[in-house]
């Protein structure tokens, strides 16, 4: 069961085969999955989502109160004020309290990737070849604004917290971006957290579908290259994948990890419909849209180094995306060729 964004590679080196036509036709699966299109390689599905995530808003209710935010952002420039409006300093100006904790290693290395389609730079060409991010000039601002509220807007530290979502739960942010698995993680963690969950924000961009196109992604069943050598094996994989897609596989997965369902038949059952921790996330999960990785932990790793240069080597931002665009492209282009 790989990432969605492993796939690429994983068939490239010959670890995955094609799921059979027969049992997963193709206009079945598009009508019946969401965010399935990143499965959807030269023709032939790689793969069925076991459950969908989309990001919500984590934020923390007694900071909220102690700060005076009475409104949950609803637009990506309410969120900035209100990041600004709750970060807490001493009076030495160490961080207290980050407004926004901005963690690399977790969802921030995407976060300002969709953020740049909020504000109206879509991230790929058309053939998804390309990254874009610098084709215009939205792109540039896009980029700038994300990393200036580490830089001017001083609402976050690299190394604050462990990780975004421990530092959440430790009272050490007041808000994140996070997906539905947050939620359990908080109950163990600290059960008597006053947390709410709100949806995804909406950009400035003209068209809709970018100013609040939200990311969506999931872990996926897939069949793997010596499974589908034998027969009998095939077989026995397609039967088990087609049953892990099903309304009755989708609940059996679903009630042991906290998650949306993959199909779209089921986004209405009250099961997770009246779920009111899970329906900020369904509010927004016809915006998500799979990144079409190539190679998901070598353009993570750009990103990363990107962010590391603006943050810790102060690097200025312009010249950073035109260097992180011309090494994505590079890897983008070598995978392509290949």
């Amino acid at each position: 069961k790989p990432y969605y964004g492993w796939v690429p590679l994983w068939l490239q080196n010959g670890f995955l085969a094609p799921l059979p036509e027969d049992m997963f036709p193709a206009d079945e699966m598009a009508d019946t999955f969401v965010a399935i299109d990143a499965m959807n390689i030269d023709g032939q599905y790689y793969g069925i989502p076991s459950i969908v995530s989309v990001w919500g808003l984590f934020y923390n209710k007694d900071h909220y109160a102690d700060a005076g935010i009475d409104a949950v952002p609803t637009t990506w420039e309410e969120f900035r004020e209100a990041a600004i409006q709750c970060t807490k300093r001493d009076a030495d100006g160490n961080l207290e309290r980050a407004g926004y904790f901005i963690d690399p290693g977790q969802q921030e290395h995407i976060v300002w990737k969709i953020l740049l389609e909020n504000f109206g730079q879509k991230q790929y060409t058309d053939d998804v070849v390309h990254v874009q991010w610098n084709a215009s000039e939205t792109g540039y601002e896009a980029f700038e604004w994300f990393v200036n509220l580490v830089l001017e807007d001083e609402v976050s530290e690299p190394g604050f917290a462990e990780a975004a979502s421990v530092g959440f739960y430790q009272g050490l942010s007041c808000m994140n971006w996070g997906s539905p698995s947050w939620i359990s993680r908080i109950e163990t963690n600290n059960p008597d957290l006053n947390y709410g969950i709100a949806p995804y924000v909406c950009g400035p961009a003209d068209d809709p579908d970018l100013a609040c196109r939200n990311l969506g992604q999931y872990w996926n069943y897939s069949m793997t290259t010596k499974a589908a050598a034998d027969p009998a094996k095939a077989e026995a994989a397609a039967k088990f994948l087609k049953y892990l897609g099903s309304v009755e596989g989708v609940k059996a997965y679903t009630s042991v990890k906290t998650g949306l369902p993959p199909r779209k038949d089921m986004l209405a059952d009250p099961a997770y419909a009246d779920d009111p921790n899970l329906v900020p996330f369904l509010a927004t999960i016809e915006n998500g849209v799979a990144i079409p990785w190539v190679d998901e932990l070598g353009e993570r790793d750009i990103a990363l180094q990107m962010l590391d240069r603006v943050f810790l080597a102060g690097e200025d931002p312009r010249e950073v995306l035109d260097w992180g665009v011309e090494e994505s492209n590079e890897l983008r282009e070598e995978f392509f060729g290949n």
